[in-house]
């Protein structure tokens, strides 16, 4: 799944935090970063647990905009 930050500080500190909690975070470059769903975890229940994380993430920083790609969002949720 894609994640987008407003800036790329923002997403180096986010992509680290991400990983501490488990995430498989691959591809940080500018504003976006590819977080790969864990190989025993349905993709519809990580997007749940992935936009989870980001609104706790955001609630405990609160600088920026920090997104999920709405495009995978939708493909996840079918």
């Amino acid at each position: 799944m894609r994640v987008q930050a407003d800036d790329a500080a923002l997403l180096a500190t986010l992509a680290d935090w991400l990983a501490a909690r488990g995430w498989p975070v691959a591809d940080v470059g500018g504003t976006e970063a590819e977080v790969l769903v864990p190989w025993d975890e349905d993709e519809f229940a990580a997007a749940l647990r992935l936009r989870s994380d980001l609104s706790a993430w955001r609630a405990a920083h609160g600088a920026g905009e920090v997104t999920v790609d709405r495009d995978r969002w939708a493909m996840a949720a079918r």
